[in-house]
């Protein structure tokens, strides 16, 4: 399970590292560098809650900050905990994700992503999975936009599968790993067979793993 991640680059060499066709919205203006970024937090305008996201709309495709939760009227009406994770083998087919699986896949743009190693319940060991040569890759996500009286904010969760060889043996999950340009297309604009071979653990020869904590 993916509870955190890092994105440490600067805006400039973001926008130089994807498509220049790609829009940078206004909101993607609040895009701030950080060592650890976690689920965002419930209360409207906080600059906590900003993730950066590249997403498609009716204009293109756009960089964004959205939340990182995956919230529904009901669930705040309700007090249910709001997922910020979604597994890969149900989101075809839950009704809560499905609609967001066909039409509004996301990328989560970051620089690493961490995983704890070690029984629940007690302290964890916390690795740092990167690209060593790639200051910038992305994370498999779903977006969904959450509109009520009291708020309104789009708001996304990561998509996680089973663990290739080398996150396996640190955690029994990790989120969907897009290395590559291609993978960034087929995720965001690609068929459903695109994405689930995609959800595939997929092995990463580049992927280097550190203990941080």
């Amino acid at each position: 399970m993916c509870g955190a991640y890092r994105l440490t680059t600067a805006t400039e060499a973001i926008r130089q590292l994807f498509s220049e066709d790609w829009l940078w919205s206004e909101s993607a203006e609040l895009y701030e560098p950080s060592a650890r970024l976690g689920p965002s937090a419930k209360k409207p305008g906080d600059p906590a809650n900003h993730r950066l996201v590249v997403r498609q709309i009716e204009d293109g495709t756009e960089f964004a900050t959205i939340r990182w939760r995956f919230e529904m009227k009901w669930m705040r009406e309700k007090g249910t905990r709001v997922p910020i994770n979604v597994r890969s083998e149900s989101m075809w087919t839950n009704g809560m994700f499905k609609y967001s699986a066909r039409d509004k896949r996301c990328l989560v743009i970051c620089s690493g992503f961490y995983e704890p190693k070690g029984p629940r319940g007690g302290k964890r060991d916390q690795y740092l999975f990167s690209f060593p040569e790639q200051p910038v890759f992305a994370l498999g996500g779903l977006w969904a936009r959450y509109r009520a009286e009291d708020d309104s904010f789009d708001g996304f969760c990561i998509v996680t599968t089973r663990p290739n060889d080398q996150v396996g043996r640190i955690h029994d999950r990790m989120p969907i790993i897009l290395e590559h340009e291609y993978e960034w297309i087929d995720w965001l604009t690609g068929t459903e067979d695109d994405a689930r071979q995609l959800c595939e653990p997929i092995e990463r020869p580049n992927l280097s793993s550190e203990l941080v904590r």
